[in-house]
């Protein structure tokens, strides 16, 4: 008996053996790598073996969820042969866990990843594999308390798998986009798993010297867009992996045009309806947020800069509540939007949306709604009546670069629950601005690139909810901005920020390569 006994102890020690020194080999080759090549030769030799992670990492999942298995059928007769390979599957998994998670952080060195999502794909990647560690520990070394030593084998064979499935997770957001495991989810099964179906932002420590397009835009892109336009698969021949491919265009030439989201054929699918064949993403995928849309908008407005910092930057009213919540900070609904409001008609909603003016919700949490007119060419007086139809719901209007005169803004007045209006780049003058004096809701308005003067501010000043006015490029004088302010002092006037260095980009020449 003792000499049966004996045979096992030396198995199991074996186990142990040849499992340390194949961690010990490993790390002393990582060290060697490390010591001997040069920084540009390490990073290099990083990245190569890092890459290998997109393979390797496939094997710990496979081999974990194959030794699950084979320990739950083998508590039952028919198959308890399948116990005896349980020890030697799991300890394949633990070595290929730990390489799988060294090519990871090799892979990480080389940056370009969402920091949030990547140390949630990190630890969770590494608590997988410190688990499949103590699972095959007490699976080969049981202690005297056999069933305490059983309950800490299952337990932590049941938490490895836990951490599989979100380490799983969180890996195919970095790759496929946030959220991709639980995007399509029915609702009901996201409730029931305690599941945030809100959209997920992810904090700017600081928004002000954040880069509009490297920040905030790209991450979009690699979120909802790059799947289809990488090197290896070029949806239309557009590439949106850089800068520069994205500036080239696909097949139908550039879809960018610097300031006119109206006339970027990227914009305009991506708020194309649903059922437009040319919309992106295409199918039943889902469409990109009220903020994406939002922020893409605002970066082809100022211009579509690859460097152009959120501080450098003209900012709309309606850009504010998104830059808020990038930044991590909460915005209270205050005002007319704290108020209950019934949904508007679904049928006019409609109607408005076939007429081209864009329709979409303030916030998923009321029912206020905010209407754009960058898919209205020639915007007549009427269509700025026809929104009288849901004036209780209407909280933002934004008419900016359209060709928005005095004669439109004459239905401005009717619409009462309006607290943000923008008419940036429009051909309206003080006449105009004199239509708006019955917004009394009115919190944030952009008059920036327009003909007013300081004739126009007598009117600015008795709106009593007035907070923000945006006035940079106009003939209004600082004089005349000291006077509103003195005159409302819970006013803030933005005159806008002046760059100091021309505002122009410089592309290389290439054939067939223009913007």
């Amino acid at each position: 008996m003792k000499s049966h006994q004996t045979i096992n102890k030396q198995k199991k020690y074996s186990w142990f053996s040849f499992l340390s020194a194949g961690l010990v080999l490993l790390l002393l080759a990582t060290g060697y790598f490390w010591i001997v090549l040069n920084e540009t030769g390490r990073a290099d030799l990083l990245l190569f073996f890092g890459r290998f992670h997109i393979l390797l990492v496939h094997l710990p999942i496979a081999l974990l969820l194959l030794a699950a298995i084979m320990e739950i059928f083998s508590r039952f007769r028919s198959f308890d042969y399948l116990g005896q390979s349980v020890t030697f599957v799991l300890t394949l998994a633990a070595i290929s866990s730990v390489i799988s998670v060294l090519a990871g952080f090799m892979l990480s060195t080389g940056g370009g990843y969402n920091e949030s999502l990547l140390n949630s794909h990190k630890w969770w990647g590494i608590g997988f594999t410190v688990f499949t560690f103590i699972a095959l520990g007490f699976k080969i070394f049981t202690i005297s308390n056999l069933k305490l030593s059983e309950f800490i084998y299952s337990t932590a064979l049941f938490i490895a798998v836990v951490s599989l499935f979100a380490a799983s997770h969180f890996g195919g957001s970095l790759t496929h986009g946030q959220n991709y495991l639980t995007a399509y989810m029915p609702g009901t099964i996201k409730n029931l798993l305690f599941i945030n179906t809100d959209e997920e932002i992810y904090v700017i420590d600081n928004i002000e010297e954040a880069a509009i397009f490297a920040d905030l835009v790209f991450p979009i892109f690699n979120d909802r867009c790059i799947s289809c336009h990488n090197p290896d698969r070029i949806e239309g021949e557009l590439r949106l992996d850089t800068f520069d491919q994205l500036i080239r265009g696909g097949e139908s030439g550039p879809v960018i045009v610097s300031s006119s989201p109206a006339e970027s054929d990227l914009f305009r699918r991506i708020i194309a309806p649903r059922n437009d064949d040319g919309r992106m993403p295409p199918g039943n995928r889902r469409p990109l947020t009220e903020h994406q849309v939002a922020i893409i908008q605002w970066w082809i407005t100022e211009g579509a800069h690859p460097d152009l910092l959120v501080g450098h930057a003209n900012r709309p009213p309606e850009m504010e509540p998104v830059l808020a919540r990038l930044a991590g900070l909460e915005t209270e609904q205050t005002g007319i939007l704290s108020n209950h409001v019934e949904p508007a008609n679904a049928t006019i909603i409609a109607g408005l949306i076939n007429e081209g003016i864009v329709i979409t919700p303030v916030s998923q949490q009321h029912n206020y709604l905010r209407a754009g007119f960058v898919n209205v060419v020639n915007p007549d007086p009427g269509h700025i009546q026809s929104l009288h139809q849901i004036s209780s719901q209407l909280a933002w209007l934004d008419l900016s670069h359209t060709p928005v005169t005095d004669d439109h803004l004459l239905h401005i007045s009717g619409l009462h629950s309006l607290t943000r209006l923008n008419l940036n780049y429009t051909l309206i003058t003080d006449v105009g601005i004199r239509q708006i004096e019955k917004l009394e809701n009115l919190e944030h308005l952009s008059l920036a690139g327009t003909a007013i003067t300081d004739a126009a501010l007598e009117t600015l000043s008795e709106l009593p909810n007035l907070r923000q006015v945006y006035i940079w490029q106009t003939n209004v004088t600082d004089d005349g901005a000291d006077w509103l302010i003195r005159k409302n002092p819970l006013l803030k006037a933005d005159r806008g920020y002046t760059l100091t260095e021309p505002d122009t980009i410089i592309l290389p020449a290439e054939a067939g390569y223009s913007y």
